[in-house]
């Protein structure tokens, strides 16, 4: 294997990367499969209350990218709801156990994103958030552990949408 620039009579090679592929129309989809209730609002959260996300326009966003990984933390809270994965959010901003779930949606979102084959290396974003909630995690040794475990089980959770269904489950 040789670099170009060593080849004699080499043909030019176009020095501009190639444009990334418009991730949204698969998010699109992988969204509406889940069948979360998305609703516009003026911030990006999950509300409990009414068992819907609430999002901004995705104007308002720097990058496809940074939308789709509002909303997949969004809907990782989504998987929260009792009749889903049953993660307790009655807990009050500061907590440790608000921590926990802000890293477990966090660290969801990039599973999601990665595994859709949108962000397959998680974005500086993802760790420059979840370092904002680890000094109140610091004092207990399995809490990245626990919320890594819980991520992947949310995002496992919203990818089985997805999945086209097996003979037998069609049979059940």
């Amino acid at each position: 294997m040789f670099n170009a620039a060593q080849v004699d009579g080499a043909p030019e090679l176009n020095a501009s990367p190639p444009t990334p592929l418009d991730p949204t129309p698969t998010f699109d989809r992988f969204v509406a499969a889940t069948g979360a209730v998305v609703r516009m609002g003026d911030a990006a959260y999950y509300l409990p209350s009414r068992d819907e996300i609430r999002m901004p326009n995705r104007t308002v966003f720097r990058s496809t990218e940074g939308y789709c990984g509002t909303l997949s933390h969004e809907l990782i809270h989504w998987t929260s709801a009792s009749h889903r994965l049953d993660r307790q959010l009655t807990t009050c901003f500061g907590t440790r156990a608000y921590a926990a779930e802000e890293l477990v949606a966090e660290l969801g979102a990039a599973f999601v994103l990665a595994g859709l084959g949108i962000a397959p290396e998680p974005h500086p974003n993802h760790a420059a958030y979840m370092a904002g909630w680890m000094p109140l995690l610091r004092d207990d040794a399995r809490a990245l552990v626990t919320a890594a475990s819980l991520a992947s089980r949310a995002a496992q959770f919203l990818e089985a949408f997805s999945q086209p269904a097996t003979d037998t489950e069609i049979a059940a």
